[in-house]
C-alpha cells in the first residue's frame, strides 16, 4: 500500500471513529480490505500522531475520545 492510500485509510478510520462506527477490528479490516494486523498498526499510528482513539466494548467500535 502506498503512502497516499495509507494516509486516506487513516483519515477514513478517523472519520468512522468520530461517529463510533468502525465496528470491531475484524469488521474494520473488512471495510478497509486489509488484515486485522494492519488495522492494529494503523490504530497504533493514529495514537502516535496524537489521536486519542479507544475501543469501546459497549459499542463494539473504536471511538475518538478527544482530538488535540
Amino acid at each position: 500500500m502506498d503512502y497516499v492510500t495509507y494516509s486516506e485509510k487513516l483519515q477514513y478510520i478517523k472519520s468512522l471513529a468520530k461517529r463510533g462506527a468502525t465496528g470491531s477490528c475484524k469488521e474494520l479490516a473488512e471495510k478497509l480490505n486489509v488484515s486485522e494486523s494492519t488495522v492494529k498498526r494503523m490504530i497504533r499510528c493514529l495514537r502516535i500522531l496524537g489521536v486519542n482513539i479507544k475501543f469501546c466494548n459497549y459499542r463494539r467500535s473504536y471511538k475518538i475520545i478527544s482530538e488535540d
